[in-house]
């Protein structure tokens, strides 16, 4: 079976779809970026969390909003290790999947559950957002093994105030939450061999949410034990779910289901400058059963290039269209353009434009934007020439 990089290629632009309301300035206008030590005092007692600013935090822009609950591991009043499991070491690795404000509270003690701590958390996300520019509606909530559970319960207790919310390995009490959480969008994740907290646990709460007349999306891990964390925030496309979720559900959901896919077509357009000849990458991927093929296509101006069509029943084509769509579209997604939904070149206007479709039963998704070239039109050309390279060594 394919991995879920069948259909991420598509992720990495949507970094900035859910980007970029213009906003007054907040009260507060932090300039550091990354992982910030933070205290509020909550009943008379000091209580210590972390919020994350991505480095290209701005205060004139919305931004998602984040939570992130620890594990009974991470418990404690240090205000800083909880940020060592999970969430944190998957941003570290790959900040540019995470251009979001994050909020991590720690659990102080580790008999107690998180909803018993429900207080504490809204103190904190309301301190944030008093901070930070938030974008109201894109607030998700997510967390592991006593951090799933309170995933559910603060979930459910809040339904009005999250997005969408993704707990890992966690627990709860499916009559309890399942029709607060049934208009809800969310990813549930488990490990099939989990010893702590056994995958019925998330089962039943995703099968109450259903009953409920939910959506509910669930990922199992087959062989893999109480850590499904680190395959949950950094092996799925769990950071893209939640940015596309509130805007664009259809995708969101083709996305977090690969697997279903049967078809993937991308065309990006490209004017390095106003006036310059068009060039054009087209990629168009096709799976059926055991075997996929991918036909790739460029063009500048009115000169074509040549076509193939690649066909392979093990690994090694989706390895090649790392290299040759993923990645080069990865460093487009990081030139700092916002993608645009509905947007076109237009007349001689730089810059770049995307048709994106994909598509698997039951799952429909297409979508077109594109964004005006700046000051940074040379690394969208550099992008692209990486791009051209990669296809050259793909079709040799």
């Amino acid at each position: 079976m394919m991995s879920w990089r069948r259909g991420a290629f598509a992720v990495s632009l949507f970094c900035t779809v859910a980007a970029a309301q213009q906003v007054p300035t907040p009260t507060a206008n932090p300039t550091v970026t990354g992982f910030l030590a933070k205290s509020l005092t909550i009943g008379g007692i000091e209580r210590r969390y972390v919020v994350y600013l991505p480095r290209e935090y701005r205060a004139d822009r919305r931004w998602p909003l984040v939570v992130f609950l620890n594990g009974m591991g991470e418990c404690g009043t240090d205000g800083w290790k909880h940020i060592d499991v999970g969430l944190g070491p998957a941003m570290r690795n790959e900040p540019e999947r995470w251009p979001c404000v994050v909020v991590f509270p720690q659990k102080p003690d580790k008999p107690s559950q998180w909803i018993d701590h429900d207080d504490m958390v809204m103190a904190m996300v309301a301190a944030t957002e008093k901070e930070c520019a938030i974008d109201d509606t894109q607030r998700f909530l997510t967390g592991l093994s006593q951090g799933g559970a309170g995933t559910w319960a603060i979930g459910a207790k809040h339904k009005g105030m999250w997005a969408a919310i993704a707990p890992v390995c966690g627990y709860g009490k499916p009559a309890e939450v399942a029709s607060s959480l049934k208009d809800m969008p969310i990813w549930a994740f488990h490990g099939e061999a989990d010893p702590t907290v056994l995958v019925k646990e998330t089962q039943a709460l995703v099968a109450a949410v259903e009953a409920a007349g939910g959506k509910p999306l669930m990922t199992l891990y087959p062989k893999v034990g109480h850590n499904s964390w680190d395959k949950a925030y950094r092996a799925s496309g769990l950071a893209e779910w939640l940015r596309m979720v509130a805007t664009e559900p259809a995708g969101a959901r083709a996305l977090a289901q690969p697997e279903r896919l049967d078809s993937i077509a991308v065309t990006l357009t490209f004017r390095p400058e106003p006036g310059a000849p068009l060039r054009t990458v087209r990629a168009r991927w096709r799976i059926a059963g055991d075997g996929a093929g991918l036909a790739l296509d460029s063009s500048v101006g009115d000169s074509r290039g040549a076509t193939r069509m690649l066909a392979a029943t093990d690994g090694s084509t989706a390895e090649r269209f790392e290299q040759a769509v993923l990645a080069p579209l990865r460093q487009l997604s990081r030139t700092g353009f916002p993608l645009l939904p509905g947007r076109e070149l237009g007349g001689d206007q730089a810059g770049w434009s995307l048709e994106l479709a994909m598509a698997g039963p039951g799952l429909a998704w297409q979508f077109r934007g594109g964004a005006a070239a700046g000051a940074t039109a040379a690394e969208v050309e550099h992008a692209l020439d990486a791009w051209a390279k990669a296809l050259q060594a793909l079709l040799q």
